[in-house]
């Protein structure tokens, strides 16, 4: 697979992964122009999909730290879709994400557990991301579904649906970054929705089924802290006891 996806970057091909389920030990690392796709995710139904799965022998080293792995490049438009990652307990991560404002993801599948985040975009992440639905249980307090840490180019995230069990500190957590829009999140279980720590010009619009209660003495559903400034927040709705109740900011 990677030696497809290191042709396919410089030929500008596409490179396709048909149905089945196909098991790598490292890291698939992809290149400014890579596109890559499978057949399809599996979220209801037996439909034909295609699996990038871990397989026995991965090991966890600073290296292989994501099942799949970008250049951190702002110019990059590389793109997936249409398959589902599946993790193993030696995976830290499902997606580490560094290419920039021309990129893409969607219509991927998170299975598996991670230990620190499913999707993390650092460097240069950027793009329009659509339906981001990690729901891989976490393993410990420093799991997030979605972590954005020191990011500046342009990310939209268009739909993210964050639920699991309750060990998550955070489901999703955005420091030190610039220049973010997400439409609508909706989330279940008792960790707090979002963190936003030292953050300018972001913006949440729709913040739908925040359910359940969050964790005693763990802070609100949507915490804004540190140095952050240029922060909108529109249409948050939050529900307790299947109620619909008033939300105070």
């Amino acid at each position: 697979i990677q030696q497809a996806i290191d042709d396919g970057n410089s030929s500008g091909r596409l490179v396709f992964i048909p149905k089945g389920t196909f098991f790598i030990s490292k890291t698939l690392f992809l290149k400014s122009g890579t596109r890559l796709t499978g057949i399809g995710c599996k979220r209801y139904g037996p439909v034909p999909i295609t699996n990038i799965s871990a397989h026995s022998t991965w090991q966890k080293t600073s290296g292989n730290d994501a099942l799949i792995g970008t250049v951190d490049d702002p110019e990059a438009s590389t793109f997936i879709s249409g398959f589902n990652l599946v993790t193993n307990a030696n995976v830290v991560r499902h997606i580490h994400w560094c290419a920039g404002r021309k990129s893409m993801i969607t219509g991927i599948g998170f299975y598996g557990t991670v230990s620190e985040a499913a999707v993390y975009l650092s460097g240069n992440g950027g793009g329009k991301h659509y339906m981001l639905e990690p729901q891989s249980p976490s393993t410990g307090s420093e799991h997030r579904h979605i972590r954005i840490a020191g990011t500046f180019q342009p990310l939209s995230l268009y739909g993210c649906n964050l639920e699991a069990d309750s060990a998550s500190a955070y489901n999703m957590e955005i420091s030190d970054s610039s220049n973010i829009r997400i439409y609508g999140i909706k989330r279940e279980k008792e960790s707090p929705t979002v963190l936003i720590r030292n953050c300018k010009n972001l913006a949440i619009h729709t913040q739908g089924a925040m359910r359940e209660g969050v964790h005693t003495g763990s802070g609100g559903y949507i915490q804004i802290k540190g140095a952050s400034d240029g922060i909108l927040m529109s249409l948050a709705l939050v529900q307790s006891n299947n109620k619909i109740v008033r939300a105070h900011v």
